[in-house]
């Protein structure tokens, strides 16, 4: 079961990542046309895993809500037993997003890598 979930996993990994690397950047070719010189602060920590995409959204909340169920299972093998349905489910949810990456913005596409990323690290919680 567990080899089924990481190959599952990966998979899942490889095509968000690809879709992420090929997706349309509106034809930015990279190079700065702002010229103001302002270096305030944007108030943006850095680890926040809002999404434009109602469904990539929703996603990273679920995700997020999990890892905290799994957390708080703290080892429990009925409460992490009947987490593990949901983790699938939402694997499932990840796969068909990222099936259609490339409709999603740059923003709601590292949104998604990085919600995946907190489902492998939770999933490494219900497996460990």
């Amino acid at each position: 079961m567990l080899k089924r979930f990481l190959s599952a996993f990966f998979v899942v990994m490889l095509l968000v990542g690809g879709a992420a690397a090929c997706s349309d950047d509106s034809g930015d070719d990279g190079g700065s046309d702002d010229t103001s010189t302002d270096s305030g602060d944007s108030g943006d920590s850095g680890d926040s895993t809002d999404s434009g995409n109602a469904d990539v959204q929703a996603y990273c909340d679920d995700v997020a809500a999990l890892a905290d169920e799994i957390e708080a299972a703290g080892g429990d093998p009925t409460a992490l037993g009947d987490l593990s349905t949901q983790l699938q489910d939402l694997q499932a949810s990840g796969t068909e997003l990222a099936a259609n990456a490339a409709d999603l913005t740059t923003e709601d596409g590292q949104a998604l890598t990085d919600c995946t990323t907190q489902l492998a690290d939770a999933a490494s919680g219900l497996a460990g």
